[in-house]
């Protein structure tokens, strides 16, 4: 990954573009060398965060080795913002791109826009999370591909990492993301399955933080005031078990209250060496942005691609990063 192209990460919109000509979505443009060149939207759920900023740049360098395509790469100012996201992907399909690769927000709310890209004929990749399939299929609402994590299998891996840590038992707490984002909700019932029936493992509290280190924090905090006994904290997202860390940290219970995250980022795997982390799932968002691209591509080619299109994922110990 070139880090010269880490761009501010609050920035909303990069795009690298040349000379332009009709494309098949309403999408111009044209290679140097002649060669059809494609506008692929690429919208992410935010540029504040190190796993969607990989994602990012992941794009932009596929952008320059693809020579095919204008990478259109933009995300809310905010994390988690619905609205912003729908108006931002509006806003391209104004602009005739050609497919669309996005991260939805949540299950239901981009039903209508991409009901409008259906309609439209333009090819929708899902990134990292998708969508109510129920409801989308109520109203008759199409993606082409569904790129990204099996986060219940993410949530099996970090359920076998407690169970061999603490193979005595242990009181456990979950951190979820926001309510209604499949993913999250995903990486918590795998967790969860990994311990049904077995009674030397307890799940004292199950709260929302919403994705947020500020919120792990504070409902840790809470969660440790009325569960004096919890041993580990199981966290849908690295920031919120960066908070759920810097909480344990406060109230002196480093040594016998551990967190466990989920994204495997650079602050995490640091972390993790430091010994101050006990793990985290690790997701590859470089090899999402990729792979999307590519069943775009493909798709716009006249090829087809499969529905679900698994990306890798596997949780390193602390011994595989120190010998990175």
């Amino acid at each position: 990954m070139k880090k010269v192209r880490r761009l501010l990460a609050g920035a909303l919109a990069l795009t690298l573009a040349a000379a332009l000509f009709t494309g098949c979505g309403g999408g111009d443009g044209a290679a140097a060398d002649g060669a059809h060149k494609y506008k692929i939207g690429f919208v992410l759920n935010t540029l504040e965060n190190d796993f969607y900023i990989t994602m990012r740049d992941a794009a932009l360098d596929y952008q320059e080795q693809a020579g095919n395509a204008e990478i259109i790469v933009q995300a809310p100012e905010k994390f988690i913002d619905v609205n912003d996201e729908v108006e931002i992907i509006e806003n391209l399909l104004a602009k005739n791109i050609d497919a669309l690769v996005f991260s939805p927000a949540d299950g239901t709310s981009f039903l209508p826009v991409m009901q409008q890209c259906n309609e439209m004929g333009i090819p929708v990749i899902l990134i990292n999370n998708t969508i109510d399939q129920e409801a989308a299929a109520e109203q008759g609402v199409e993606y082409t591909s569904y790129v990204g994590t099996n986060n219940v299998q993410g949530g099996n891996i970090a359920g076998e990492f407690v169970k061999e840590q603490y193979p005595d038992g242990a009181e456990i707490a979950i951190l979820t993301g926001s309510p209604g984002v499949q993913a999250g909700d995903e990486r918590v019932q795998g967790f969860k399955d990994i311990f049904a029936g077995d009674p030397k493992y307890r799940i004292v509290a199950e709260q929302t933080a919403n994705w947020t280190r500020d919120e792990g924090y504070d409902v840790a905090q809470n969660i440790i005031l009325a569960n004096p006994g919890v041993d580990v904290f199981y966290c849908a997202s690295d920031l919120m078990a960066f908070g759920a860390m810097e909480a344990i940290d406060q109230m002196g219970k480093s040594d016998s209250i551990k967190a466990i995250g989920f994204d495997c980022s650079d602050e995490a795997k640091d972390l993790i060496r430091q010994g101050k982390l006990l793990g985290s799932v690790a997701q590859y968002p470089d090899d999402m942005a990729v792979k999307s691209l590519e069943a775009a591509l493909a798709v716009l080619e006249g090829g087809t691609v499969d529905k679900y299109i698994a990306t890798k994922i596997d949780m390193p110990t602390k011994a595989d990063l120190e010998a990175q």
